[in-house]
C-alpha cells in the first residue's frame, strides 16, 4: 500500500487588475510511489459598500494530460539534474574546503611546536646566565 507524502507551497503572483498587488496561491502536493496530486485553492474576497463578493475557482483536467504529465516530467527531472549539480559543486567546495583545513591546523600545530621549542631555548639561556652570574658574585 502507497503512503502518501505531503508538501504544500505559496506562489506569489501578480493580481492582473492591480500589477502592484500580490495574490498567493496556494498549492499542495501529495506524493505517492507512482504518481502525484496537485490541489489548488484559487479564491478571492471582493468587498464594496457593503456587498462581500467572493469567487471560487475550478480547475479543469488537461485537455492533454500526456503533454502535461511530460511537461511535468521534464521541469521535475531539470530540476534533479540543477540539484545534482549543486550537491556535486557544494562537496567539491567542501573537500577543498577540508584540505584548506588540514593545512592550516598543520601550519598551527607546527607554529605551536616552535613556540614551545624557542620558549625552552630562552628559558634555558636565561636561567644558565642566571645561573651563571649567582656563581659569579
Amino acid at each position: 500500500m502507497e503512503s502518501p507524502r505531503h508538501s504544500c507551497f505559496k506562489l506569489e503572483l501578480p493580481n492582473p487588475p492591480e500589477p502592484d498587488k500580490i495574490e498567493p496561491i496556494f498549492i499542495k502536493a501529495t506524493w505517492y510511489d507512482t504518481h502525484f496530486d496537485l490541489s489548488i485553492r484559487l479564491s478571492w474576497t471582493f468587498e464594496r459598500e457593503g456587498t462581500k463578493l467572493e469567487w471560487r475557482w475550478k480547475c479543469q483536467p488537461s485537455p492533454n494530460p500526456k503533454q502535461t504529465n511530460s511537461g511535468i516530467l521534464n521541469f521535475l527531472m531539470d530540476a534533479n539534474i540543477r540539484l545534482s549539480e549543486e550537491v556535486v559543486r557544494k562537496t567539491k567546495s567542501f573537500e577543498r574546503l577540508e584540505v584548506e583545513i588540514e593545512k592550516c591546523l598543520a601550519q598551527s600545530e607546527s607554529f605551536s611546536n616552535e613556540k614551545t621549542e624557542f620558549e625552552s631555548a630562552v628559558y634555558a639561556r636565561v636561567f644558565s646566565s642566571f645561573l651563571f652570574y649567582r656563581g659569579n658574585k
